[in-house]
């Protein structure tokens, strides 16, 4: 029996099975959607395309799963690499606004980000017009990694007046049972490189020593405090600091 005609077969045999020993319909009913407000998290990227800043491994890129993401954004990477990373989000937008049961979306952006800049010039999506006292009110209601931030007018073109939103510093997370040692020779190769590192990732400029100790919200890696320690930079106060926040 060939492989194509096994699998087959193995298919049909698994149907006879469930025919056999299972009783019901072979899927549930489709209920409606929910009516009340509901809250979804989801991810967007690139690969690099109009200087997005994205970056694909080589792994990645020879996965089928990369074909396969790409699909269904309901684009390609001739496309994508034609018009920009950008693309995708206007894909986003445009299902958005042609869903029944979705009404909007709130994307999570950096200053400048291309995949956000263009959608805005071309009228695709627009910025959550928040007053600065209400988005100061909101602040006791969001979790204590985020602070107040407002694009000051002109940060992104036809950006006329300011916009106040939620800041979120960048985090680099492990995983439990990382090493101290790993950490810490993670840690000490980007603040050291961080001039290099921009070239990958534009906002890895922003990157420093400065900004990693300036208001910390996450604990520290007992490898990236052996790093400040190796810097003369831990304080008494960044580890009163570290306490607090393990607790």
């Amino acid at each position: 029996m060939t492989p194509a005609l096994f699998i087959g077969g193995a298919v049909l045999g698994l149907l006879a099975l469930r025919v056999l020993i299972f009783r019901g319909p072979m899927r549930g009913p489709v209920s409606p959607p929910p009516t009340a407000i509901s809250d979804m998290h989801c991810h967007t990227a690139g690969i690099g395309a109009g200087g997005s800043g994205a970056w694909i491994s080589d792994e990645m890129r020879k996965s089928w799963k990369f074909r396969l993401y790409l699909r269904v954004f309901g684009s390609d990477e001739k496309t994508v690499s034609a018009q920009g990373d950008e693309i995708l989000m206007e894909i986003i937008a445009r299902s958005i606004r042609d869903s029944v049961h979705v009404d909007g979306a709130v994307i999570l952006y950096s200053p400048r980000s291309p995949a956000v800049e263009k959608p805005l010039q071309d009228d695709v999506i627009e910025f959550f017009d928040l007053a600065k006292d209400k988005r100061d009110e909101a602040m006791q209601y969001v979790p204590k990694a985020f602070y107040p931030f407002t694009f000051k007018a002109g940060t992104f073109i036809k950006q006329s007046k300011p916009v106040h939103v939620f800041g979120l510093s960048t985090y680099f997370l492990s995983r439990p049972g990382v090493s101290d040692e790993q950490v810490y020779r993670v840690a000490k190769a980007i603040l050291e490189n961080t001039k290099e590192f921009a070239v990958y990732h534009k906002s890895a400029r922003l990157w420093n020593i400065e900004r990693t100790l300036g208001d910390p919200k996450l604990p520290f890696h007992n490898g990236a405090v052996k790093d400040v320690k190796d810097r003369g930079l831990w304080t008494p106060a960044l580890a009163a600091k570290q306490k607090e926040l393990l607790k």
